[in-house]
């Protein structure tokens, strides 16, 4: 009778023990992933193209921004002290507007806020789908932060800047942060927008003027330089 027992009893010490190994495995398994959930969280928050970003533009960092002199210097400052203004980025081509503002859109997302990066034909493009129209809009009218490059090389007929100055006029009256990028000077960009919306623009946007050279005249200038040293 008492062999009958033990046996009994081991058996149920081993259905324990089973039953202990058990879950210790399920919660491994859920252990396991959360953490993977964890890593495709993290690698989603730096997946740049998530955001618009080709692969050239994710190489756009504040520390790589180079300065080549005062007037560069003075909007670099400005800008990385100034990061929540909205913008007008203006003027010569190739003057790193576009690296800024893309180093300005990396801070956001670090924040967590929801940003985006689009060229001005790129939006067109998407929002001459008429049968997602209203969502299209709606969509580039509520990221946290947005970048519209290449203004001027559309939005020049009356139908493509009202849809564009519809999206700026929700974003205006939600307070949210919108970087304009164009290598149009003043005169033209403001051609372009009319008056009346540039007037309206200007009581939100600041305005930056990237006047100087071109980065790549300037880097053949201090080649030649060298050379001729």
């Amino acid at each position: 009778m008492s062999a009958i027992k033990n046996v009994e009893r081991k058996k149920q010490l081993q259905e324990q023990e089973q039953k202990q190994e058990q879950k210790q495995k399920v919660k491994q398994e859920v252990k396991q992933e959360v953490k993977s959930d964890d890593i495709f969280i993290i690698k989603k928050e730096f997946d740049w193209a998530f955001y618009g970003l080709k692969k050239r533009q994710q190489e756009a960092e504040f520390s790589n921004y180079v300065i080549y002199n005062d007037k560069q210097k003075e909007a670099f400052e400005f800008i990385k002290t100034h990061k929540d203004n909205n913008y007008i980025f203006y003027g010569n081509s190739g003057t790193g507007k576009g690296h800024l503002a893309i180093s300005l859109l990396k801070e956001k997302v670090k924040e967590n806020k929801s940003c985006k990066y689009i060229n001005a034909l790129d939006l067109f493009i998407l929002l001459k789908d008429w049968d997602n129209l209203f969502e299209i809009k709606e969509e580039f009218s509520t990221y946290d932060f947005l970048i519209i490059d290449e203004i001027g090389k559309t939005f020049k007929s009356e139908f493509e800047q009202n849809l564009l100055f519809n999206i700026l006029n929700n974003r205006y009256d939600d307070y949210l942060q919108t970087i304009l990028i164009t290598n149009m000077g003043y005169d033209d960009f403001s051609a372009l927008v009319t008056k009346p919306v540039l007037d309206r623009l200007l009581e939100t946007y600041t305005l930056i003027h990237f006047s100087w050279d071109s980065f790549r005249s300037q880097n053949k200038n201090k080649k030649s330089k060298k050379q001729e040293a």
